[in-house]
């Protein structure tokens, strides 16, 4: 009668020491399982079976040995995939010229056709350069580097390359909680980060899917690309000295040396630094594709207050300053405070002539003081405040660019300079 008493008792014991062990192992006994089944399946494979080995054979693993290696592994697919985004980058270049050459071409005949249909100035803007313009753009810049990327890719796939990258990359991605293959669905989230995710179905474990689904979101594809670089632009922009700028405008002012020097030294600065300051940031500016750096210092120069028409110039660096960060640009709700420095017309005409001289070669700079005695300080102020009440006015805006080309044929534009145009 209490014959199975004793076993149901050892039993129990057993399962709870089993529950016991279960907790003191750690998150890689079931790497630690599959790999003591897979060397037990090699082992009895040694013993029932036997391989010819080919010249091939020892070549695959010779390049395994380098491509697994501890010390060549990662230098190598590190040089590799180098290789791969170089190849990506300057192959795109010249095609994704082309095609955004292209778009933009069409654009123009859309814009030019709706103008001839009489359309509002509204909807052409929200159809050609808004929607289409913006489709035109991402056409232009993803689909060149995804049709260079992901076919490369697929051929190192093909090679059998990817899976030792996986495997190299696994115990660095072990660290962090993540699997090795991660390092796929992350390289192919570079071409596209909707294929990086998708391509995260290769992981087995739940988990780890996961993990490679939520962290692939913030590998940057070619389509986020303009996006990261608006927003670093605007970063750097924010850290932009108005020092410098208030120095430059007082130096287009014509100081002579010892007033210059004297306004460094009021700054903690001498020449060879405020040289140093005025090139790098010229530099920069050159570089912002998005110019926000030089607005916001042309805002920054005007903002001054110097010059005959400094009143104008600080108007409009407070409509800048109130705008954002992003300076001036449409949408501004009103324009700068004040009368205007100069009439509308002679403010179109300065810009039209301007256009004519930098097309000839001349110095724009010398000929705007020997016709309409400004320096380019005052220039900047005058024009500065006009650029803040037309951006408030866009339909005066597209009237002022007509009549702009104009006053550039008067002045002997090269590109079809017409001396007898009549006003």
């Amino acid at each position: 009668m209490n014959t199975k008493q004793p076993e149901a008792f050892a039993g129990a014991d057993i399962l709870d020491r089993v529950d016991d062990l279960r907790r003191s192992l750690d998150g890689s006994y079931r790497d630690t399982i599959v790999e003591a089944i897979y060397e037990e399946a090699e082992r009895v494979a040694h013993k029932v079976a036997h391989t010819e080995v080919t010249r091939s054979y020892y070549l695959d693993q010779r390049i395994d040995r380098i491509v697994t290696s501890k010390i060549w592994g990662l230098p190598f697919m590190g040089l590799l995939l180098a290789v791969v985004f170089w190849v990506t980058i300057e192959g795109a270049n010249v095609p994704s010229a082309m095609l955004a050459e292209a778009l933009f071409w069409l654009g123009d005949r859309g814009v030019d056709l709706f103008n001839a249909m009489g359309m509002p100035w509204w909807v052409t803007g929200f159809v050609w350069q808004g929607v289409y313009l913006g489709l035109a753009w991402v056409l232009a810049v993803m689909l060149p580097p995804m049709a260079i990327f992901f076919p490369v890719f697929t051929i190192l796939e093909d090679l059998g390359y990817l899976p030792r990258v996986a495997f190299n990359l696994d115990a660095l991605f072990k660290k962090a909680g993540a699997h090795g293959k991660q390092a796929l669905s992350m390289s192919m989230g570079l071409g596209c980060n909707a294929a990086g995710i998708i391509a995260c179905r290769i992981i087995d474990s739940p988990r780890e899917r996961l993990i490679a689904i939520l962290t692939n979101n913030f590998m940057p594809c070619n389509g986020r690309w303009p996006t990261l670089i608006i927003l670093a632009t605007l970063f750097v922009a924010a850290s932009f000295p108005p020092a410098y700028a208030a120095i430059a405008a007082q130096q287009a002012q014509g100081l002579d040396q010892e007033a210059f020097v004297k306004l460094l030294a009021d700054h903690d600065m001498d020449h060879a630094k405020f040289d140093r300051v005025a090139t790098e940031w010229q530099a920069r500016m050159s570089r912002d594709a998005t110019a926000t750096i030089a607005t916001i210092y042309g805002a920054a120069f005007s903002g001054a207050g110097a010059g005959q028409f400094g009143a104008a110039g600080a108007a409009a660096g407070a409509v800048a300053a109130s705008d954002g960060a992003g300076g001036i640009g449409y949408g501004v709700e009103q324009g700068a405070a004040g009368e205007a420095p100069i009439p509308m017309e002679k403010w179109i005409e300065i810009m039209g002539a301007q256009d004519a001289w930098s097309s000839q070669g001349k110095d724009v700079n010398a000929m705007l003081k020997e016709v309409f005695d400004m320096n380019a300080l005052d220039w900047s102020n005058v024009s500065a405040w006009w650029t803040t009440h037309l951006m408030a006015n866009v339909a005066e805006y597209a009237a002022a660019m007509d009549r702009i080309e104009v006053y550039a044929k008067q002045y002997g534009k090269v590109d079809g300079a017409d001396d007898d145009v009549e006003f």
